[in-house]
């Protein structure tokens, strides 16, 4: 199953948004992560035409891998259809994968620090985790935002 999803900031959830449900699904769905996940591991698997597809893990429970295969595009494998091996600091995707082993020690109430559509920084709540990101509440609001727009506020709150 693929999933396309936005890269690019946090999308509004408000009154005239889409509904939290909506938001959710576009995240790919609340989810319990597997505490000896392989998140931020390279994953390599073949498609149904039999061509090799490279990603990072990004979510990962007892069944399936969600794999981040570029521009905001996911590709949702059974577990045991890929190989996963580390991600080199020099590889092209070292960026993504640096994002989602951030993500996954993000913890639900945590403070975070997210980017929005206008590239504007806030600080938030995280409120719910999902596959691909997050629900944060901000200013009474909720933003969807991707798990390459997340991060902890140092300590101190900067």
């Amino acid at each position: 199953m693929k999933r396309s999803l936005p890269s690019l900031g946090a999308r509004d959830v408000g009154s005239a948004a889409p509904s939290i449900d909506d938001a959710r699904a576009a995240l790919g769905g609340r989810v319990s992560l597997r505490h000896d996940a392989r998140i931020g591991g390279l994953a390599r698997f073949h498609d149904a035409r039999g061509r090799e597809i490279e990603g990072i893990v990004v979510c990962e429970t007892d069944a399936h891998l969600d794999v981040w295969i570029g521009d905001g595009r996911f590709q949702r494998i059974a577990t045991d259809r890929a190989s996963i091996t580390a991600t080199s600091p020099d590889h092209p995707l070292a960026d993504v994968a640096a994002d989602a082993r951030l993500f996954l020690a993000l913890l639900e109430g945590q403070r975070v620090r997210f980017l929005a559509r206008d590239g504007s920084s806030h600080e938030g709540v995280l409120a719910e985790r999902c596959r691909y990101g997050a629900l944060v509440s901000f200013e009474s609001r909720l933003f969807a935002v991707s798990f390459r727009r997340l991060w902890p506020l140092e300590s101190g709150g900067a």
